[in-house]
């Protein structure tokens, strides 16, 4: 599972920002981020949670929600009124006051919030600015921008995922000879330099100070920034960890499910679902069954298991996918109408 954000952009631009998943894992086709990274995917995506250079959380102020309207995207408001015409192939979340889109060209820019071009288009993909930085690609490679579209990082890196608290996960690829080669990810800093060398086979992105990784054939653990050791390998699957938890799969005595731990590795709320995402404001998506709903930090359920998909809440608003209908719903479930045209 937990290469849940590894979705393709096809399936949709909103699911990529929102971190969306279908259940168990899916195998990367090196066209988006994800929170958790496969030695094998593209380059990890992240939960929209931003913190400013001292790493403090960051309260944007989101007016602008990314919405199809008949097969284009375009921007709208919480109450379903659009404020940017849907004239775009694909358009991503505003952050840091800048919002990814793919026009007709096949390429991505940046647009502001009048919808204004920024950063013309001009990259294969573009991802949702975090740290200051705008994770791009040219070509094969990843690498970052600033908000005026210049490089900080030049394209060099087989994934990258967005910037959080400082670092982001970097996929490094190499040749083991006779034509094979051989993928390990790694955390490198602002600069891209590795921070933390690339030795894991999976890795989720850092937040509160750790992150998730894996080595070939063991089971995860999580390490802290300097890469020491936080939390022992013992977990089957995991999400980063986001407001103090972490999503996690272990063995119950009949089955696999997920629960949450805190940062001591303390068993906060039970393995008792087939699924689960980060916690965003409060709530987290989990599955039970073939159905998503969203609990509070007790385990309680705040909205009942009923969608067939979901993203992480943004502002009190997420998006959720019932058959092949994408809509925003609120914290209660109520769903806001997309707009007509």
């Amino acid at each position: 599972m937990k290469n849940f954000a590894i979705v393709t952009i096809a399936c949709s631009a909103l699911w990529i920002c929102g971190c969306a998943k279908k259940g168990q894992s899916q195998n990367s086709s090196g066209e988006t981020p994800a929170t958790t990274a496969s030695a094998s995917a593209g380059a990890p995506s992240t939960v929209p949670l931003f913190k400013d250079d001292e790493h403090k959380p960051v309260v944007e102020t989101v007016e602008l929600f990314p919405v199809s309207v008949k097969g284009k995207y375009g921007y709208m408001d919480r109450k379903g009124s659009l404020k940017i015409q849907p004239t775009y192939e694909r358009a991503l979340s505003f952050t840091e006051g800048l919002g990814a889109v793919m026009d007709a060209s096949r390429k991505w820019g940046y647009i502001d919030r009048d919808g204004k071009v920024v950063i013309k288009s001009q990259f294969d993909i573009a991802i949702p600015f975090s740290d200051g930085l705008g994770v791009v690609r040219k070509g094969m490679k990843y690498g970052a921008i600033d908000h005026k579209g210049d490089f900080v990082i030049e394209p060099k890196f087989v994934g990258l995922s967005q910037f959080f608290e400082g670092s982001a996960a970097a996929l490094a690829q190499d040749s083991a000879g006779g034509g094979i080669m051989v993928s390990a990810w790694g955390f490198v800093n602002k600069k891209g330099d590795w921070a933390i060398k690339p030795v894991f086979d999976s890795v989720t992105v850092f937040h509160d100070g750790i992150a998730g990784v894996r080595k070939t054939g063991q089971f995860w653990s999580f390490i802290d920034s300097a890469g020491n050791l936080a939390l022992p390998p013992k977990y089957i699957e995991v999400t980063q960890f986001a407001e103090g938890l972490a999503s996690v799969k272990v063995r119950t005595e009949t089955m696999q499910q997920w629960g949450f731990i805190d940062k001591t590795g303390k068993m906060v709320i039970p393995p008792t679902f087939d699924d689960a995402q980060p916690f965003s404001e409060g709530l987290a998506g989990v599955r039970k069954g073939q159905k998503w709903g969203f609990i509070d930090k007790t385990g309680k359920y705040v909205v009942p298991p009923k969608f067939d998909e979901v993203t992480q809440f943004q502002q009190g608003l997420v998006l959720v996918k019932t058959g092949d209908k994408e809509v925003y719903a609120d914290t209660a479930g109520k769903v806001v109408p997309n707009p007509k045209s």
